[in-house]
This record gives structure tokens, sequence and C-alpha cells, in this order.
């Protein structure tokens, strides 16, 4: 019986909780739903990896699928796309790769190995239309758009009565905790405004995996700020909706040369939750400024207060937006509609 190989990040045996594993997840898991467990075949790219034993799984993998679909991050691109691309010369089996961020057209400028081995695969699938375009210039047939997507096993409805103006009105970050997210200027912006309103009005609750490379900074920074600061550890994705439906706005001032599409908006608009974003890298394209959040320019502080600031005294605009977040989460989002593109190709 041929399979269908997925290669990618599974998180091993940690309960990995960022979007490259989250997303392979998902997808293995719609997967299973439309061909069944046996039909599927892992190769975990997670940690240290035996180079020799995973040349010979992807071979195996090549010889028994009908399709390969892979998700590789930049050092494993190097490795995987050659290989792949020298394999599918003498076995009949379909590649296709599912972009995970922003990076892959600049990547590709740089790579020249790596970008004539991706002409060969059958299919490349991006997370938003811009990035489709530069790959189409750069003369690539079959590309398409699978935007990011997220399961949310909770109610849509939940806390529907909330208000932008109740007290305290709740920030929330919710993303990979590094420097480069603008955790910092979240920080800072939360101060100034309980500062100028001279209570404690407004909070803030960060979540995520924090980079262990900048554990030190940030242990450095939470030991520092207000009470009404404070941090949360990881969220499984399972729960982030409920986690998430609790706050009014989520924050989300990033400026981390990666960014693609985040999942992190993704599951705001599951949860209802109109977002502060930085006009940054793709973020325009997600986040609809006046429609379901407002974009800030980066780093500029008095911007981001002044959205801030706007949303939590327009209860009838924060409203609006909340309704607007989950219309679009339920007519993009979910990964029944944004895996449409990537089933249809599948030939099985």
């Amino acid at each position: 019986m041929q399979k269908i190989t997925v290669c990618g990040h599974f998180g091993g045996d940690s309960l990995k909780l960022d979007g490259q594993t989250i997303k392979t997840k998902i997808i293995v898991s719609e997967l299973i739903k439309s061909y069944g467990e046996k039909s599927i075949y892992r190769i975990d790219t997670c940690g240290r990896i035996n180079q020799l034993l995973f040349l010979f799984r992807l071979v195996y993998a090549v010889l028994i699928s009908s399709c390969v679909i892979i998700f590789p991050a930049q050092n494993a691109l190097k490795v995987e796309a050659p290989l792949l691309a020298l394999l599918i010369r003498f076995f009949r089996c379909k590649i296709h790769y599912v972009v995970i961020g922003g990076w892959l057209p600049d990547y590709l400028s740089q790579h020249r190995c790596v970008k004539h081995a991706l002409y060969l695969f059958d299919g490349i699938y991006v997370e938003l239309d811009s990035m489709r375009h530069k790959l189409m210039e750069m003369s690539y047939k079959s590309v398409y758009v699978l935007p990011n997507f997220r399961r949310t096993l909770n109610s849509l409805l939940r806390n529907e009565e909330k208000e932008s103006n109740e007290v305290p009105c709740r920030f929330v970050v919710f993303s990979r905790v590094a420097r480069e997210k603008g955790i910092e200027d979240a920080v800072e912006v939360v101060k100034k405004l309980n500062a100028d309103k001279g209570e404690n009005y407004y909070t803030l609750d960060i979540y995520g995996e924090v980079n262990p490379k900048q554990k030190e900074w940030f242990d450095d920074l939470m030991s520092s700020v207000p009470y009404y600061i404070t941090y949360g550890g990881a969220i499984p994705y399972r729960r982030s909706t409920e986690v998430l439906s609790s706050y009014h706005i989520m924050l989300f001032p990033t400026y981390y040369e990666g960014e693609g599409m985040a999942g992190s908006i993704i599951e705001a608009y599951a949860a209802g939750l109109p977002v502060v974003a930085s006009d940054w890298k793709y973020n325009a394209e997600v986040v609809k400024n006046g429609e379901t959040g407002f974009l800030f320019k980066p780093h500029c502080l008095d911007d981001l207060y002044n959205k801030i600031y706007l949303l939590c005294n327009s209860p009838g605009l924060w409203r609006i937006m909340k309704s607007n977040c989950r219309k679009e989460y339920l007519g993009k989002y979910t990964p029944e509609s944004a895996m449409k593109v990537l089933f249809d190709k599948i030939i099985f």
C-alpha cells in the first residue's frame, strides 16, 4: 500500500509549541482523517539527526509513497531539497513543500542549489499571496497559497458579554518569547498606559516558549516588571482559544526578520480577539487595519500607545472588531478551508 510521507518537526518526545511543530501536527491530523493512520509515514526532524539514517528513511519514503510533504526550516532545506530533487529523477513520487514563515524568497536568492532543486517540486505552498508573487517572479510555476490555520476545540461564543472598557482591560502577548518579538515594547507601553491613567487599569500576560538563548534576558526583564505584568508559561495549542478568549486585545509588536503569517494572530481571531500588531513584514496582509485590529509603526511606542488607547476607549468599535475576527477565522483559517489547496493536489 502506497503512503503519504510527512517529513517535518514533530517535536520528538517534548511538548514543542512553536509554529513549525503545531502546523506539522495539524496537517498530519487532517491527513489521517482523510486517509487513515496506516497511510501516513512520518519522519521527525526534531533534535540531532543521524544523517545516514535520515538519508535512508528519505529514500525509503520516496520508494513507498505516492507523495512526500516536507516542512523544513532553513538548514534542513539545504539538505532535503537537493536530495529529493535527485531522487525524483529516478522514482515516481510527487514532492510538496509547505513553507513555514516568510523567509523563502530572500533565502533562494542566496542559495542557488536549493533554488534549482525546487523547480522540480510538484507544489510549493506559501502562507500569503505576496510570497506567491515573489516566487512566481523567480519563474516557479506550481506555487499555491496555503494560509496558516488553527484547529479550535472551543466555542467561538465564549465571553460574548465582555466589554473593552471593563476593569482591568486585559492584554496578552502570545508568541515565542524572544526580544525580536517586541515583548519589551509591549511591557513599556502597558506601564506608560497605567502611569498616565493614575491607576493599574491595564494588565499584560505573556505566554509562549522562551528562546533558550535569551532566557537570561527574559528573566532580567520579568524581574523588574510591576505585578500587573506576568508570564504564564507555554499553552498547549489545543487550549489556546480557551485561554485567549478571556482577554480583550492581543499585542503583537514583532520585528522578527523571519516573520511570516503568524499563527498567534489566527488563534486570536478564533477567540474573537482584536490584534494590535506592528506593520512589519506580512502583518498587513493578515491584520485588516481598522477591521480586525490596528497596525502601528514598528518600534514606535507612541503609535502603539495611541492604537491601544483608541481601541480600549471605543467599545462599539471593539465589539465590531471581535465579530470581524471570528468571521475572518471561519472564512479563511480553519484547517478545512486552508488545506483544501494541498488536498486537491495530492494524488493518492
